[in-house]
């Protein structure tokens, strides 16, 4: 939102190194379109850009992530923001920087990996170290997640990529391994953001409320004059532990339908024999109040709690219901963040049919902690609605549940296309200089990651453009197989670690080669080769 006369506005430097990069490749375009005299407008643009930016924001060690117009604006964010290390510095690698701020860049995501939480997912952070205040009006708006701190493979993928291209092969490798790791954890499926620190169970103390007044069911076995949620011998609740238990971290009064007067648990709806609601004595001040309850099947709508206070005033709430057969929650969904769950899965079981019944612990937050809660009111307001509630339970902290796992949210999960990217280009070292690889690039660099052999093949669907290789490494020797579409070749390979291409030999012949070194990576380079299929051999020494 911006307010006109009051809101600060600043320099943020992700998009300026987008539009340096963008103007300079637009300028290349334009020469290989024969507009020539076009080209000149946008490297002049790139060129005054680069400057003015790289004076504004670089501090030396990266690029500050925003920089305020007015000097005097100084916004109490719970963070020294000089010190915020932002995603974008991780894009900048790939975007035409010079060597030395790359490495300079590198060099503070290796000190960040260094000092980030030991659970932490990796290096690769929206930004770093997060915002303490005032991110929350983004959502999910929360420390550790999303780009407010959040993990993000998609700046892991930009990362390893600048790591291979600047010297730092084996650092790039292992971005990649990590990544997969991440990928393996989620049966194969890449999350793009991940919480960059471990969540703390808040400290809490709880109040288990009575039912033994207001129940009117069973939960249970039958008994006369009683009415039972499930009148099923196969599918019921009758093995639902009973008495002092924790669910999801909430501990429960649940009472037993095996002792008189057989009521166990409040069954609320529109259809005889069961009341269209009911109330809880509590007397209390709380947080947050925690169901043990479910839902019956599609009718799973229209529940309300209202929170009557001792000053006369109430709120009432939906509570969203949830199907006790076949019962589910986040465990296995493929967003976050799970910090926001307000339901789980408390109790469930299987019968030998494969049916599944259970019960759900709900949370609901209480919007005035401040006023004394007289009664808690449930009511079944849908038609067809039957809502079981077995146990509440107050508690003094709002709504938490532990998490699964460190899924976050955000961004399109699609965004980690940069891992592919990294992996092509950097690792497998495929690159397209031309259209359609009519000229290609061929970097291997297998050796940064201890694979002795490797085969890729990289096509267009669109077209016929392709490179393909065969890789195979040993002790004293390097083989590489290569072709595809390119008019011409580009070729060099990462050496292992104080070896030398000793002799050369392209299909059957000699060749000379040339050494590349950057930063302590060197790799030998062969002359530009022109199309066709290709065998290199390279004896090592």
């Amino acid at each position: 939102m911006v307010y006109l006369g009051k809101s600060e506005f600043g320099v943020f430097h992700g998009d300026n190194t987008n539009l340096i990069f963008q103007c300079r490749n637009l300028a290349e375009m334009l020469h290989a379109a024969g507009r020539e005299k076009e080209a000149p407008e946008f490297e002049s643009l790139a060129g005054e850009v680069e400057a003015r930016l790289n004076a504004l924001a670089w501090n030396g060690h990266f690029y500050t992530h925003w920089i305020a117009e007015n000097s005097d604006y100084h916004p109490d964010v719970g963070v020294d923001m000089t010190t915020q290390v932002s995603l974008s510095n991780a894009y900048a690698l790939n975007r035409g920087v010079s060597h030395d701020k790359c490495v300079a860049i590198i060099d503070t995501y290796r000190r960040i990996r260094r000092e980030m939480p030991a659970s932490s997912p990796g290096e690769f952070y929206g930004i770093y170290p997060p915002f303490q205040k005032n991110f929350t009006a983004n959502v999910p708006g929360m420390v550790w997640e999303y780009v407010n701190g959040g993990v993000l493979t998609v700046v892991g993928g930009e990362l390893a990529l600048g790591a291979f291209e600047h010297g730092f092969e084996s650092y790039g490798a292992d971005i990649l391994r990590r990544v997969k790791a991440i990928a393996d954890r989620y049966r194969g499926y890449l999350p793009v953001t991940l919480r960059g620190a471990p969540v703390e169970t808040p400290k809490r103390t709880f109040q288990q409320l009575s039912l033994k007044d207001s129940a009117n069911a069973s939960h249970g076995g039958s008994a006369s004059g009683v009415p039972i949620w499930s009148s099923d011998a196969n599918l019921n609740l009758a093995d639902l532990p009973t008495g002092r238990q924790e669910f999801q971290g909430v501990p429960f009064d649940v009472l037993d339908p095996l002792q008189s007067p057989f009521r166990s648990c409040m069954v609320l709806s529109r259809q005889n024999p069961y009341p269209a609601s009911l109330s809880v004595p509590v007397g209390a001040k709380a947080f947050s109040v925690y169901l043990l309850n479910a839902a019956a099947g599609r009718s799973a709508t229209g529940m309300l709690l209202t929170l009557h206070y001792a000053d006369g005033t109430s709120h009432t709430q939906d509570v969203e219901g949830r199907s006790w057969t076949f019962p589910a929650d986040t465990r296995y969904a493929t967003a976050g963040p799970r910090t926001q769950d307000t339901y789980r899965v408390a109790w469930k079981k299987s019968t030998a049919e494969q049916r599944e019944a259970g019960v759900y612990a709900t949370g609901i937050d209480n919007p005035h902690p401040e006023r004394e809660i007289a009664s808690l009111e449930l009511s079944a307001g849908g038609a067809q609605s039957k809502w079981l509630v077995l146990a509440i339970t107050l508690s003094s902290t709002p709504v938490f549940f532990a998490p699964y796992d460190d899924l976050s949210t955000g961004i399109p999960d699609g965004w980690t296309a940069s891992v592919i990217y990294a992996l092509i280009e950097g690792l497998a070292g495929g690159k397209d200089q031309g259209a359609a690889f009519s000229r290609t690039a061929l970097s291997p660099r297998w050796e940064s990651a201890s694979v002795p052999s490797a085969e890729v093949t990289v096509r267009y669907p669109a077209s016929t453009g392709y490179c393909s290789y065969k890789y195979r490494a040993g002790e004293r020797r390097l083989d590489l197989e290569f072709t595809g579409s390119a008019e011409n070749f580009a070729v060099e390979i990462l050496l292992p670690p104080h070896r030398r291409a000793q002799t050369t030999r392209l299909n059957g012949r000699t060749v000379a080669t040339t050494e590349r070194q950057i930063e302590e990576s060197r790799y030998f380079v062969l002359p530009t080769i022109s199309h066709g299929v290709h065998r290199l051999e390279v004896d090592l020494a």
